[in-house]
Order: C-alpha cells, then structure tokens, then sequence
C-alpha cells in the first residue's frame, strides 16, 4: 500500500508539517490568523490524505490541489509575507502538495475520465 499511494502519505506528512511549522520555525509571537492557517490547512491536507489512503477519490486530489494554491497564496492575502520563514514554506508546501495532486489525479486518469464522462453526459 505504500508504493502504491505514496503521494497520499507524502500529502498527509505534508499537512502535518504546515500545521507545526509556526512554532517550529519562529522563535518569537505569531499572529493568530497565521496559527488558525497553518492548523486549518495542515489539518485539512492530514484528514483529505486519510481520505484518499482510505478510498481514493477524485475529488479529494481536486481539493488538495486547492489547499495547495491557498497555502502559496496565504502568506500575502493573509499579510505574513513579511515572516520570510514562513513565507518561504507556505510556497515550498503548497507547491509540493499542488504539483502532487495534480500528478496523482493526472497519473491515475480520474481527471481524463470524468472531463470525458462529462463532455458525453453533461454537454449533450
């Protein structure tokens, strides 16, 4: 199971590493709204990880690729762009967890498949 859904684990630890490196990273106070981020988004990539490692899902690959973009773009919307540290992981991980996903989704043909079931279904 584990070559075989590597990207789910590499996603999950991912996750529980974006939910950690606040305290990990700075050594001094950080903004609630940095700390309430980094949890929603690591718990979120850990719980839609377990998902996937538990019944693979399309959708699931969607929404980590999303979390992944939100995670790159937090650092300005949220205005802690100025924590270099931080900044520069939200890029790395959310890179990481999008590039990830979309390979996943890509690799496994579900995006393919349901653009196709859509396009003969949906738009006749």
């Amino acid at each position: 199971m584990l070559d075989k859904r590597w990207q789910d684990w590499a996603t999950l630890v991912a996750g529980m590493w974006f939910a950690m490196a606040p305290w990990a990273l700075v050594q001094g106070q950080v903004d609630e709204v940095v700390l309430y981020n980094a949890l929603a988004v690591g718990i979120a990539l850990v719980l839609f990880s377990a998902g996937a490692l538990a019944k693979p899902e399309t959708w699931e690959e969607v929404v980590d690729f999303l979390i992944g973009l939100w995670a790159m773009a937090s650092p300005w919307v949220l205005g802690y762009s100025g924590m270099y540290l931080l900044t520069v992981n939200a890029v790395v991980v959310g890179l990481v967890v999008a590039v990830v996903a979309a390979w996943t989704a890509q690799e496994r043909g579900h995006l393919i498949e349901r653009f196709e079931q859509w396009r003969k279904h949906g738009a006749a």
